[in-house]
């Protein structure tokens, strides 16, 4: 779930895709495409040395299946509204509560990290640049 909070675009990218396409990955792996704006093949190396998912055969490990990206939706929808519109079943059911506190774990350890970033970002642009004389 991580990936796909953290990197979108690559955990929609299919390594079969990958091994045949070439994928920018300083780009967010957008393709590189040719001046016909088509996707340029791929005839050297995958990048999997450097990409998240490892390898093809690990790659499910890093993808939410179908199941779990339904659970995410289903969070996101209630948390959106303040969780007011579960069910009492729902409250109660032990599976609902424990796929929430795991689904709602790793998004507020996203965002705190999202959000520490932005903060470093802040300071660091309110810092004087190296050399520059006091006022």
């Amino acid at each position: 779930m991580t990936l796909y909070l953290e990197q979108p675009a690559l955990h929609d990218l299919n390594c079969r895709e990958c091994a045949k396409y070439i994928y920018e990955p300083d780009k967010g792996w957008t393709p590189l495409v040719n001046q016909a704006g088509e996707k340029k093949r791929r005839f050297g190396p995958t990048p999997c040395r450097i990409c998240p998912k490892e390898n093809p055969q690990k790659a499910p490990q890093h993808e939410l299946s179908d199941k779990n990206y339904r659970a995410y939706q289903f969070y996101l929808l209630h948390r959106a509204l303040n969780f007011n519109a579960l069910s009492d079943q729902e409250k109660q059911d032990p599976i609902v509560q424990r796929n929430m506190q795991i689904i709602d774990t790793v998004v507020r350890r996203f965002e705190q990290k999202q959000q520490l970033q932005q903060t470093m970002l802040l300071l660091t642009a309110s810092l004087p640049a190296p050399g520059a004389k006091k006022p």
